[in-house]
């Protein structure tokens, strides 16, 4: 599906602002499309985008190249939304499906092996927003640097993260990906912070978030 660089800043926007909302949270096994769905549930649910009156009829004739784009997919997917008997709907379907394209684009979601859940905290948050193309003040190098070392070691990245900021936390990860792996004093003396797992930043043993029966 072809997007404008118009609908890719709105929609960015969207899943950045989404994102943040499901911070502690987990999620089963996500896909592109399913974490589309998840983090616009309630745009599903409400029926519509921001409300505004007219708004949703006012969209679709400013971004008329993608609204057409999202009817056709519909069309193949045997839906019965279209932009003209229902435009709020319709509204709903652009953002999602369109989410559903850019965050195709997450190579942290790729790499997720199968049953493996997602635990929405500040660091995969910033991955999934940043390869998705928003703006988190992370180049693309930096990451892919930070997934990485966030898989290897999620405890510690969350922790340094969370004490030291995404941006120190990255430059961190990049310099143990070029194999110098000293830690900078800050990030340090904020991995040595706590004596017990995930003290102040809601992690098991594990380094994941303690479950609290909420998902």
């Amino acid at each position: 599906m072809r997007l404008s660089n118009d609908i890719k800043v709105w929609i960015r926007e969207k899943i950045a602002d989404a994102l943040d909302n499901l911070e502690g949270m987990e999620m089963d096994s996500p896909s592109p499309e399913g974490l589309a769905v998840e983090l616009f549930w309630d745009k599903k649910t409400d029926g519509f985008v921001d409300g505004r009156p007219n708004g949703a009829k006012e969209f679709i004739f400013e971004h008329w190249a993608d609204a057409a784009e999202t009817q056709e997919l519909l069309t193949e997917l045997g839906s019965e939304i279209n932009a003209f008997a229902d435009p709020d709907g319709f509204h709903v379907q652009m953002l999602v499906y369109g989410a559903a394209e850019l965050l195709g684009d997450s190579e942290y979601l790729k790499g997720l092996e199968v049953q493996e859940d997602l635990y929405f905290n500040k660091v995969t948050s910033a991955i999934i927003k940043s390869e998705a193309g928003c703006d988190t003040g992370l180049s693309s190098e930096q990451a892919q640097a930070l997934a990485e070392m966030y898989k290897d070691a999620p405890e510690e990245t969350l922790r340094m993260a969370e004490a030291a900021g995404l941006e120190k936390a990255a430059k961190e990860a990049l310099a143990r990906k070029g194999g110098d792996a000293p830690l900078s004093e800050r990030a340090a003396e904020a991995v040595m912070a706590s004596e017990l797992p995930g003290k102040g930043c809601g992690l098991d043993e594990r380094g994941k978030p303690a479950r609290s029966g909420v998902r």
